[in-house]
């Protein structure tokens, strides 16, 4: 009976450990230059790939992707210009923060 136990608890630790996220993230600031001037712009999508995550940026321009692995993302800005901007990441063992990009307005 022991055996047994063991080998279940060793089952659902083993099985809730590769179901678990690392809790890693990627956060920063967006801004768009516009001639001389940079401007927090109301109406801006960035796309995680790949896994396909979305977010809204908030009133000064911050973002934060939460819940990822480690791994190579690419942040892509989704906005008023027709070609979309794309900044590759890695995430290797700690969450980064402070991950600022600039969209250079092309009008």
């Amino acid at each position: 009976m022991r055996k047994l136990t063991f080998i279940l608890l060793f089952f659902i630790n083993s099985i809730y450990c590769q179901d678990k996220t690392n809790g890693l993230s990627i956060s920063g600031n967006v801004k768009v230059l516009f001639g001389f001037e940079n401007i927090i712009p109301e109406n801006l999508l960035i796309e995680l790939n790949p896994d396909n995550k979305f977010c809204k940026i908030d009133s000064l321009g911050n973002y934060k992707f939460e819940d990822l692995e480690s791994g190579i993302y690419e942040l892509e800005i989704n906005d008023f210009n027709l070609n979309s901007e794309k900044h590759k990441v890695e995430i290797v063992s700690k969450s980064i923060t402070d991950f600022n990009i600039v969209v250079f307005a092309k009008c």
